[in-house]
């Protein structure tokens, strides 16, 4: 099923979106035309990422 490459894809797209957020201070848009509903599931990662409550460990 190839879960684990498609997860490891996930969180590369995902990890650009956080640089050019966070690091480049740039707009993004995420849209995904592969059919597989990837949009939503990397923006919605991206957020997390770049939320600093789910980045600190107390």
């Amino acid at each position: 099923t190839k879960w684990l490459q498609h997860l490891s894809l996930l969180l590369k797209a995902s990890l650009l979106v956080v640089n050019a957020v966070d690091r480049d201070h740039r707009p993004v848009l995420v849209h995904c035309s592969d059919g597989w509903d990837r949009t939503p599931q990397i923006a919605a990662l991206a957020k997390v990422l770049l939320d600093p409550y789910y980045r600190t460990i107390e």
